[in-house]
């Protein structure tokens, strides 16, 4: 397995790449220089950019210094990837994004009357 790395989308928000055709969007929901911080992660694929939040993981406590955030993120993330815990929301994930694509499909059903 490849070491996992992130890119910084915004102040509070990085993304990590999981070699698989999917990132993680993690986003820190907490001011800074608080003692636990809260993150949000959010599922994206490569192939469609559509993001969708991970339910589950949507108020996610790290019990550390805003400065030992991300690498802490990293951790967790890699965790998530080696227990397969990943692979579920994947599968989700791609069952959403179909879902989507029948209802749009069926909106240009019945536009066409």
């Amino acid at each position: 397995m490849k070491r996992l790395t992130y890119t910084k989308i915004i102040n509070s928000a990085i993304e990590i790449d999981l070699y698989n055709g999917y990132s993680v969007i993690a986003v820190s929901l907490t001011q800074y220089k608080k003692e636990k911080q809260i993150v949000s992660f959010y599922l994206k694929s490569t192939s469609t950019n559509a993001i969708i939040p991970i339910d589950e993981l949507q108020e996610v406590v790290f019990d550390v210094e805003i400065t030992k955030l991300y690498p802490e993120i990293l951790k967790y993330t890699a965790s998530l990837l080696h227990d397969e815990t990943l692979n579920h929301y994947i599968d989700q994930y791609n069952q959403h994004v179909i879902e989507c694509f029948y209802e749009f499909h069926n909106t240009l059903k019945v536009g066409k009357n």
